[in-house]
């Protein structure tokens, strides 16, 4: 099963091409505002350095965020306009959860921290294990980690956020990525290496790979951002017209 992934709701516009759990092709531009005019044709280059066809691909699946409200938009309408054309499903794939997924297998407790602006992250917890065999009985290389979603994704304040992770791990430590770890952490956190720490492609494709064989997709009409607030338009527009 060939599912093409990418995100785009961070710095990273990430795209990759992933089948039966074997990495074919990731590119990578990690700078803002670029994606509307990078997210094409990275898709265009990662097929072609795949040798594969769009026509092969059995699913798209897309990072919903949370993020950038702007990039989201683009990366979903990419992914609903090419989903629509070939006639097959979207997989939404939580871009923290994809952060998470990145990271080595057994790292244990992750805690993605994207920045929210006004001292606030997008953040969630799991537990990221090895994946052992998949279901076929043998070891594919590059395959997602298992992710056990300890605590959803939610907006909060980060220091809030870092005494409760304090009381939720059980002494044990925790890993910190994302675009808003700060410089300095609690002893019993592990900031995770700048290259590490935006979302792969891979993660991206894999997770929807596996979601994918479980039944878990969408119609392209129904792949919906995950933007946890609003947007700034629509908070002033509330003010302006008395929260009506």
């Amino acid at each position: 099963m060939l599912i093409l992934g990418f995100d785009t709701a961070t710095a990273a516009c990430t795209v990759a091409l992933v089948e039966d759990g074997r990495l074919l092709t990731e590119l990578t531009v990690v700078s803002p505002r670029v994606h509307s005019a990078r997210l094409l044709p990275l898709i265009a280059q990662a097929f072609q350095e795949a040798g594969r066809d769009r026509r092969e691909l059995a699913a798209v699946a897309a990072g919903v965020g949370p993020g950038s409200f702007t990039g989201l938009r683009i990366g979903l309408s990419a992914a609903k306009a090419l989903a629509f054309a070939l006639g097959i499903p979207c997989v939404p794939v939580s871009t923290l959860a994809a952060i998470a997924a990145g990271l080595p297998p057994g790292s244990g407790l992750v805690a993605p921290l994207l920045d929210a602006k006004r001292g606030e992250v997008y953040t969630a917890l799991y537990r990221v294990e090895p994946a052992g065999e998949e279901p076929a009985g043998r070891l594919t290389e590059r395959v997602a980690p298992r992710l056990t979603e300890l605590i959803a994704p939610r907006l909060v304040p980060l220091g809030a956020w870092l005494e409760e992770l304090d009381r939720l791990r059980d002494g044990a430590p925790v890993f910190l990525a994302g675009d808003a770890v700060p410089s300095e952490v609690p002893d019993w956190a592990v900031p995770v290496p700048d290259g590490l720490r935006l979302p792969r492609g891979w993660a991206v494709a894999a997770l929807g790979a596996r979601a994918a064989a479980a039944g878990e997709t969408v119609a392209p009409e129904a792949l919906a951002p995950v933007y946890l607030r609003r947007s700034e338009a629509e908070v002033l527009w509330d003010r302006r017209h008395g929260g009506q």
